[in-house]
């Protein structure tokens, strides 16, 4: 579509504009700006007509490579664990970072962070294993939720949040049984 002296489109979901600006002597060029944490391999068709209906159209291949896009979460689902147990679990599983290999992880206990202790609460991974260790309080259960922030080497960061529910053991009712003996009746 034309705007003034600009042409202009926008394409894939409004995710790459392209923009054709003009100099004073009418010389046009395709200027191409897709939005800052897009990224991918497009095919891009050009096509131009003039006033007597002459068209010509040329394709180009377009790829966008992904810089400085921040790492991206997937949604952790509830987890449970057993009173006085130890979950082990690895965050790099829900993480994703299109350019960048190495995280660092920050965890941090939201609710009940007195009752569940978190180990090691910052470090660094580059790939999956990277194990984070979670140990609720002995005889305490309830649900804890805990919040990580992974940060890329460019200082981009996302946040999410999971809940862990400590599921009690069962234990056996403790009951006393008072019998009378005949015997200490009468003293």
């Amino acid at each position: 579509k034309t705007i003034g002296n600009e042409i202009s489109a926008k394409s894939l979901g409004n995710n790459i504009e392209i923009t054709f600006p003009q100099d004073a002597d009418s010389i046009s060029w395709a200027m191409i700006k897709p939005d800052s944490n897009y990224y991918g391999v497009h095919r891009v068709i050009f096509m131009a007509t003039d006033n007597k209906d002459s068209s010509a159209m040329d394709t180009m291949i377009l790829s966008i490579t992904p810089t400085n896009d921040r790492p991206q979460w997937s949604v952790i689902p509830e987890q449970q664990m057993w009173e006085n147990d130890t979950m082990l679990f690895d965050l790099g599983t829900y993480v994703v970072d299109v350019d960048d290999t190495l995280l660092h992880f920050t965890l941090e206990g939201i609710t009940n962070a007195d009752k569940m202790s978190i180990e090691p609460k910052f470090y660094s991974s580059e790939n999956f294993g990277d194990l984070t260790h979670f140990i609720p309080e002995k005889l305490w259960s309830d649900y804890a939720e805990i919040q990580v922030i992974a940060k890329d080497g460019s200082n981009d960061r996302d946040t999410v949040k999971f809940t862990i529910d400590v599921i009690r053991i069962p234990r056996p009712n403790m009951t006393i049984n008072v019998v009378q003996n005949n015997i200490f009746t009468n003293y």
